[in-house]
C-alpha cells in the first residue's frame, strides 16, 4: 500500500464543534477540534435542504460528534463525508445560561487553538468540560473555572506559589512588589481566582462570588488571554454571557 494511499484512507474520529460558517447558499465551512488531527476545516454541504443527511443542529457549538473522513493532511480544507452526534445535550439546549457559556468556550477554542495540533489529553479535557456543564445544576461559575484551567494546555497556567499580595499578568505569577507596569491584579482580584484554583468541583460552583467579583474575574482572566494569547480578538460572544450573568 502506498503512502499516498494510507493518507486518503477513510477514517473515523471524535470532535467538538467550535464554529459553523456559511460560504455559499449550498456550502458552509465547519470548523472542529478532532481527536486524531488537531483543529481541521471542514466543508459541509446541504445544510439548508431537505433531504440532507446533515442539520445545522447538529453543529450546535461544542456539540461532541463522531466523524467519518478521507483525512489528506495537505489540504487545508477537508471534506466531511459523514457525521452522527455522540451525545444530546438536553439540558445545554434547555438552559439559556448553558447555552451561552458554550458559545462563549467555543469561540474561546476557534480563536485560541488556530493549528492542527493534536493533543488528546486537552481532547479528554473538553469532552469532560461539556459532560459536565450538561449535568450541572450551577453552572455560574463554569466559564471562570474553564479559562482558568484551560491554560494548562496552551502553556501559561498561573504560578500561585511565590508569595506576594499582587499579581503581574505578563509574568503569570505572584509577586511581592507591585509591577512597574499597569497589567497586574490586587490581593483580592487574585484572591478569587485562587480561590477557583483550588476548587476541586470543574464547575467551582462551591466557590461563592457577588456579581461584581464574577464580572471582574471574567475581565482579569480575558487581560491575561490577551497578553499570552497572540493576536487575541475581543470576543463577540462576551457581551451575551455578561448580560445573562448580570
Amino acid at each position: 500500500m502506498s503512502v499516498q494511499t494510507i493518507f486518503f484512507m477513510r477514517q473515523k474520529t471524535q470532535a467538538i464543534v467550535l464554529h459553523l460558517t456559511p460560504h455559499s447558499d449550498s456550502m458552509s465551512v465547519l470548523n472542529l477540534y478532532t481527536r486524531d488531527f488537531g483543529r481541521i476545516d471542514y466543508a459541509v454541504y446541504g445544510l439548508s435542504g431537505k433531504k440532507g443527511k446533515m442539520r445545522r443542529a447538529m453543529f450546535e457549538p461544542l456539540s461532541l460528534l463522531e466523524i467519518d473522513v478521507n483525512h489528506q493532511p495537505t489540504q487545508q480544507l477537508q471534506r466531511l463525508d459523514d457525521v452522527r452526534l455522540l451525545s444530546v445535550n438536553h439540558q445545554i439546549a434547555l438552559d439559556i445560561k448553558k447555552r451561552t457559556i458554550c458559545m462563549f468556550i467555543a469561540e474561546i477554542l476557534y480563536r485560541v487553538l488556530r493549528h492542527p495540533m493534536t493533543d488528546e489529553q486537552l481532547f479528554d479535557f473538553l469532552m469532560l468540560s461539556v459532560e459536565t456543564l450538561e449535568y450541572t445544576s450551577e453552572p455560574k461559575n463554569f466559564h471562570l473555572s474553564f479559562l482558568l484551567r484551560f491554560t494548562q494546555f496552551i502553556g501559561c497556567y498561573p504560578n500561585f506559589d511565590i508569595s506576594g499580595q499582587w499579581f503581574d499578568l505578563r509574568s503569570g505569577e505572584k509577586t511581592p512588589t507591585i509591577p512597574l507596569h499597569p497589567d497586574f491584579l490586587n490581593a483580592d482580584e487574585i484572591g478569587v481566582i485562587e480561590q477557583i484554583a483550588q476548587s476541586e468541583d470543574l464547575t467551582a460552583a462551591d466557590v461563592e462570588l457577588s456579581r461584581q467579583q464574577r464580572a471582574k474575574a471574567l475581565q482579569n482572566m480575558l487581560a491575561y488571554y490577551s497578553l499570552h494569547v497572540a493576536n487575541m480578538p475581543e470576543l463577540k460572544s462576551l457581551e451575551v454571557l455578561t448580560a445573562i450573568f448580570d
